[in-house]
């Protein structure tokens, strides 16, 4: 099992004309490294917007501002809005009016310790992301043409952890942590495809809590139905 992380601090982002913006700097941590040590920093991205609305979906596709779309790339962020304080974490992948014919991919994730209950604000497609228990979704998604992807919003409070295990990218080559820096993509963080991730607000302890729902074994499931078949068993001998 892998684990993601972010955390907070002030930072200044542009909004219209300056940097007038103060944003929450997040820690990432790389749980297949290190579960002590984040790997680096990203910021939020703040705009006075709902989440749902920064990420902007027309025409079938997500076009996220700071965020490094790419026919072979995908990136999750977290956004700010600045008039009401709600956090959301939104993902992508590939871009609009990609080459790409299409590819699968899963992604999991979770969202622990938010002050109030997440819901999905924005979907590419419906029913690509599952709810499977409170703050636990399960994903699978087939991009091609355009992007596929999510916003999930409601995330309040300073004690949050958004915990991400991408477990198959398709065709995607490079994955990313969107900050939002002012211009360009220099204070993104390059993660590994392969690696489970966790965000916190800067200097906070990231949840222990796993990613994905583990799954029951076949030994397990077969050691049930014996059960249940000596105990109709017994029964039928009563």
């Amino acid at each position: 099992m892998k684990h993601c992380t972010i955390g907070l601090a002030a930072l200044i982002v542009l909004t219209g004309v300056g940097r007038v913006q103060a944003s929450l700097t997040l820690d990432v941590y790389d749980w297949d490294v290190s579960m002590v040590t984040p790997i680096g920093q990203i910021e939020t991205i703040v705009t006075a917007q709902t989440g749902q609305s920064h990420y902007n979906y027309t025409s079938a596709s997500g076009h996220p501002t700071n965020v490094n779309l790419g026919t072979y790339n995908s990136s999750f962020w977290v956004h700010e809005n600045s008039g009401t304080g709600e956090f959301t974490f939104g993902f992508i992948f590939s871009k609009d009016n990609s080459p790409d014919a299409g590819n699968d991919a899963d992604l999991f994730f979770r969202i622990v310790d938010s002050d109030s209950d997440v819901y999905v604000s924005q979907s590419d497609d419906p029913g690509e992301a599952v709810e499977v228990s409170p703050g636990w979704f399960e994903g699978h998604y087939w991009y091609g043409y355009n992007t596929d992807g999510i916003a999930v919003s409601g995330v309040t409070g300073t004690d949050w952890t958004i915990m991400i295990d991408a477990v198959d990218f398709g065709d995607i080559t490079a994955w990313y942590a969107a900050s939002g820096e002012v211009t360009g993509y220099t204070d993104d963080l390059t993660l590994a495809l392969t690696h489970e991730y966790r965000v916190v607000p800067k200097g906070n302890t990231p949840s222990g809590a796993p990613v994905m729902i583990p799954e029951p074994s076949t030994f397990i499931i077969w050691a049930l139905l014996g059960t249940l078949a000596i105990g109709y068993a017994w029964w039928r001998r009563r």
